[in-house]
Order: C-alpha cells, then sequence, then structure tokens
C-alpha cells in the first residue's frame, strides 16, 4: 500500500470516528429541575442518581440526603440554611440568603461546595460538623451577630481534612476556626473580623498558607489550645488592636497560645503592634515541621527505602550463612540417585507461591501507602477490611510456607544438578518465611489469651507492625524470585549450548578423587 492511500484510509476512518462521536446519543440524563414549591430531598428521592437544578425563585428547607449534585440557575436564592448530611455530595453556584447558617454539612465525607454565595446569615457561613469538606471558591459576607463566624470547622478529627481555599470571607468575630479538627487553609483572603482573622484551636492541626488578612481588629492569625500549625507565606496588613480586648488581640499579625506549636515560613507581615509574632502560656516556634498526626505525602513513604534495605540485607546474609549446607546437600545428593520426580511440577509449584506471596507485598505496600502517605480512613491493603483477623493472617502465611516446602521437595534434584545459587536463594528465603509464621504463631496465642487484635507478636511492635510485616513480605519474594531467575539462566543456557559441545559433568568426587 502507498504513502498516500495510508493517508487517506488513515482520513477516512478520523472522518467516520467522528461521525460516530457527533450522531452518538450522549450516555448522560440531563439534570432535573427543582421549583420553589418542591422539596429537594423528595425530586432526589423520585430521581435518583440525577443532578438536580434549582430553578429560579426562593428554595426554602433545603436538605441533601444522599449522593448528588445540586445546582443553581441564575435568579435561584435559597433561604438557609442548606443541611448536606450525606457523603459525595458536590454543590455548584447555590446563592444562600440569611438562616442561622448558610451551610450546615453534618456526618458526611467527600463533599465539595464550589462557588457557593453567603450573605446574612446569623451565627454562621457554613458549618462543617463531624465531617471532610472542600470548600472552595466561596464568599462570605454581612453576618448578622457580632459573634458570628465565616467558616467553623468541628469535632472533624477522625475525618479526612477538611480543605477551605480561594475564599472571601468580609465581617464577624473570626473569619475561619477549627476546633478538634484537621485542616488546609490556602489562598483565602479575609477582611473585617474583630478578634481573629484565621484560627486553628483546640487540639487541631492545619497547615494555613497564602492567605491574605487584612483590615481587621484582634490578630490575623491565632494557633491555641495545644493546636499544631504549618503557618507559610501568608500576607498580613493593617491588623488594630480589639478595643477592651486582652493582650493577644493588639494588632499581632500571630499569635500562639497554650502549648501549641507553630512553624513560620515566608510570610509578609506590615502591622503597628510589637511583637508582631507573640506567644503565651508554654507555646513555642519551631523550625520543624510541627503537624504530629497529619500526613507527610509521598515523604512518609520514605522510610520503605530503609525497610526494605534491611530485609535484603538479612536475606543476602542468610545466603551467605546457608552456602556450606547447600554445598553439602549438593555432594550428598551425588552419591544417591536422581529423583523420580518430574522437576517442572516443582517449578510450576514455585510460579504459584510467588504469584500468592507477589499479592501479599502488593497488599502490605497498598497499606504502607494508605497509613504513611495518603492517611486514608481504610488502612487494611486492598481486601484486608473483608479478611482481616490474626486467623486468617496465621493460615495464609502457613500455607506460603508450606508451598515453598513442596517447591524445596518436587525440584530438589533439579536444584542440586543445576546450581547452588538457586536452591540457597531458596533457602534463605525460606528461614525469613519461618520466622513471619513464628510472629503470627506467637500473634494467634496472645489474641486467644487477650482478645487483642492486632496482636504485637514478638518483635514485630517493637519495629511498628506496618512496616515490619512490609518489610518482613519483601526478602520472601525476593528469595523466591532470585532462585526463579538463576535456574531459568541454567536452563536457557543448558538449551543454547550445542550438544556435541556439553560433556557430562561430574559432580562429586572430583577428577582427581575418580582416579
Amino acid at each position: 500500500m502507498t504513502r498516500s492511500r495510508v493517508v487517506s484510509t488513515l482520513a477516512l476512518l478520523a472522518a467516520l470516528a467522528g461521525a460516530v462521536l457527533v450522531i452518538r446519543p450522549s450516555g448522560a440524563r440531563p439534570a432535573v429541575v427543582v421549583t420553589p414549591d418542591q422539596q429537594v430531598s423528595q425530586v432526589a428521592a423520585a430521581n435518583p442518581g440525577r443532578d438536580l437544578v434549582l430553578a429560579p425563585g426562593t428554595h426554602r428547607g433545603v436538605v441533601v440526603d444522599r449522593r448528588m449534585t445540586l445546582r443553581a440557575d441564575a435568579g435561584a436564592i435559597v433561604e438557609g440554611p442548606v443541611e448536606i448530611d450525606a457523603s459525595g455530595v458536590r454543590v455548584e453556584g447555590l446563592v444562600v440568603r440569611g438562616g442561622s447558617s448558610g451551610f450546615i454539612v453534618r456526618a458526611a465525607d467527600d463533599v465539595v461546595l464550589d462557588h457557593v454565595d453567603v450573605a446574612s446569615t446569623e451565627l454562621h457561613g457554613i458549618e462543617v460538623v463531624d465531617a471532610a469538606a472542600h470548600i472552595r471558591s466561596c464568599s462570605i459576607t454581612g453576618l448578622t451577630s457580632p459573634h458570628a463566624q465565616g467558616i467553623e470547622v468541628r469535632s472533624s478529627g477522625a475525618r479526612a481534612h477538611t480543605v477551605i481555599d480561594g475564599c472571601r470571607i468580609d465581617g464577624g468575630q473570626e473569619g475561619v476556626i477549627t476546633h478538634v479538627s484537621w485542616v488546609e487553609i490556602r489562598d483565602n483572603e479575609v477582611t473585617g473580623t474583630t478578634m481573629r482573622g484565621i484560627a486553628v484551636s483546640e487540639m487541631s492541626e492545619g497547615i494555613i498558607e497564602r492567605n491574605r488578612v487584612h483590615d481587621a481588629r484582634g490578630n490575623a492569625i491565632y494557633c491555641g489550645d495545644m493546636s499544631h500549625c504549618e503557618i507559610r507565606e501568608n500576607e498580613v496588613r493593617a491588623m488594630s488592636a480589639t478595643p477592651g480586648g486582652p493582650r493577644m488581640a493588639s494588632g499581632q499579625a500571630v499569635v500562639g497560645w497554650y502549648y501549641s506549636t507553630l512553624r513560620l515560613r515566608g510570610n509578609d507581615v506590615a502591622v503597628s503592634a510589637t511583637p508582631a509574632v507573640d506567644v503565651y502560656s508554654g507555646s513555642i516556634t519551631t523550625d520543624r515541621f510541627p503537624l504530629t498526626r497529619w500526613p507527610p505525602g509521598w515523604r512518609g513513604a520514605l522510610p520503605a527505602a530503609v525497610v526494605v534495605g534491611i530485609g535484603l540485607a538479612v536475606l543476602v546474609a542468610l545466603r551467605v550463612l546457608l552456602a556450606p549446607l547447600t554445598t553439602w546437600l549438593r555432594r550428598r545428593h551425588a552419591s544417591r540417585r536422581a529423583a523420580r520426580i518430574d522437576p517442572s511440577l516443582g517449578w510450576w509449584a514455585l510460579g504459584v507461591v510467588i504469584a500468592v506471596q507477589g499479592f501479599h507485598v502488593i497488599e502490605h505496600a497498598v497499606q504502607v501507602f494508605q497509613v504513611y502517605v495518603a492517611d486514608a480512613e481504610q488502612r487494611s491493603g486492598l481486601v484486608g477490611q473483608h479478611v482481616d483477623t490474626e486467623w486468617l493472617h496465621f493460615a495464609f502465611n502457613v500455607t506460603v510456607l508450606g508451598g515453598i516446602a513442596v517447591v524445596l521437595w518436587l525440584a530438589r534434584g533439579d536444584l542440586l544438578n543445576r546450581t547452588d545459587h538457586a536452591l540457597t536463594w531458596l533457602l534463605a528465603g525460606t528461614a525469613v518465611q519461618v520466622w513471619h509464621v513464628t510472629e503470627h504463631v506467637a500473634r494467634v496465642i496472645q489474641y486467644v489469651r487477650t482478645g487483642l487484635s492486632p496482636a504485637p507478636g514478638i518483635i514485630g511492635d517493637d519495629f511498628g507492625l506496618i512496616w515490619f510485616h512490609f518489610g518482613i513480605n519483601v526478602p520472601v519474594i525476593v528469595g523466591l524470585a532470585m532462585a526463579t531467575l538463576v535456574i531459568t539462566r541454567s536452563v536457557l543456557q543448558t538449551r543454547v549450548t550445542p550438544a556435541s559441545s556439553r560433556e557430562p559433568r561430574r559432580l562429586w568426587p572430583p577428577p582427581a578423587m575418580a582416579r
């Protein structure tokens, strides 16, 4: 086929594909319109899985009790509060006016409030209670009570982080305040507050980053009540003292109070208060990352390199120690009859054991990621949450050890005839697995006696159970894999060597002794 025909054919196929895409009806169902005289919860129940759009007019009593996306047409106004009691809810472009609060998110995860506009509420613009939400590009203005708060996140320490970014908050006693929660407060603008611009308090932990706090009273950024705060690259301007307020509300840029830990990096501060950063009652500033319970991202996986290194070092040490045993076994085998078992059965068994143990290693690697990188709520690996019992872990590891024993028995003749290295690697991996099973025997005994789950084992708890069992599984799979590589290389070399050039191999005794 000539080049021109190839080009013409490709162009024709592309045109046909484009026509199919244009003509094919869309799989997405149209959104359902909710009129002001209808209830969102009732319309959602009658149209499961459909997006809802609020029609122009004033909507009252909006309750979201199931996973959905809720949007608003121009001219739609909601009388607050909007109550969200379900996970996975996405709200876009709602305009909320009046009520005690604009939004109340309760006992839910993965809630998104995007480009919402809240004004003239009494106590809160947005409340997040025992929940996790992503609040972005919001606007909160005109709070009517002198004690009002723009955004409050409370009692959410058992949830994932609540993220507040790109919001504009004007007025209220506090712009953003947290209690016993993990928060990320980024790229927001806070003005007109009377006590604190951004406050992370009551044993909360938070990153406060790239925010602008200006033209406000009291202090701009507060970290108090045994909280931990990472405060970086914020801009603070034009702060003044709260009339009749305490010393910590004297127009400071940053205040730490009551055994809190703060780290400040790259902040741009221009305030008249001296000092601009003030700490009280046992609070300290530090040069180290202060968030003790915070997931460090991929940095949390760095210890895996050390754990794997230690595991491989143990494997190599065992291989060296077991080399004399392998040599003795080969000498002993040379004086016996060859085994009458097809060694290929052993190699098939080895493949099965590697597949099972490989999945086990993946499970532990996923668990390391969940705990030390993602700080996920589910921390038992891929399927561990369904089978996470001491008895099952024990049975699984005994099965792996039994599978290795079967491999050693079925392939013993081929292992001893071909090379020392494959057997030595296999024995080293077996030794590690023997200790692994011993640990699980101890854990089962501890579980039966005390009911403790997960049980600590013999030394696992001293190193951290997650790291220890990840680290002990890695050398087992590496030992099996190295044995497979060595035996595969030996087989390939045997096949490519011409039969006429191969001489019979005499393993024992050496030629000199044979004479």
